[in-house]
């Protein structure tokens, strides 16, 4: 476990959206290799799975749960998962985010639809669901991460 002297995260319960890959999966590495005790998630169940194997050790194993976080039932299922399992949740790092890469002209309905409800509404709900648990209790952190290279 790395040590780190500005704060520490050591037994603090974190999630981590869009985790199987760039930017979320850095972040929740870092997070598992200073104690947290992290829970990945993602759409895609194989590179959700390899992920969570790939940055797990053998004293501090990294959960992948599959969610699709577009899908507000999705969202409502993850949280309760985690506070079933977990007992709490201290840390959201919500970064799922996708895009579509082609001329805006060429944008589609759908294209639009598919980034928007994964990188705005996907966000918010999660945000929402997490944040209603960590009102409760009093205490807890959230951390949006947005990105050009989604």
């Amino acid at each position: 476990m790395m040590a780190d002297e500005l704060f520490s995260v050591a037994d603090r319960v974190t999630l981590v959206s869009g985790a199987s890959r760039g930017i979320g999966r850095a972040l929740a590495q870092g997070f598992a290799e200073r104690g947290s005790r992290v829970i990945i998630t993602g759409r895609e169940r194989e590179t959700l799975e390899q992920t969570a194997r790939e940055i797990s050790t053998d004293a501090n194993p990294v959960r992948p749960i599959v969610c699709d976080v577009s899908v507000v039932d999705d969202v409502r299922r993850l949280v309760r998962t985690v506070l079933d399992d977990f007992g709490g949740i201290d840390t959201l790092l919500n970064v799922a985010g996708v895009n579509r890469r082609k001329r805006v002209e060429a944008f589609s309905v759908e294209d639009y639809d598919f980034i928007l409800d994964i990188n705005l509404k996907g966000a918010f709900f999660l945000a929402r669901e997490v944040g209603r648990h960590m009102l409760d209790r009093g205490r807890g952190t959230q951390i949006n991460i947005g990105s050009l290279n989604t």
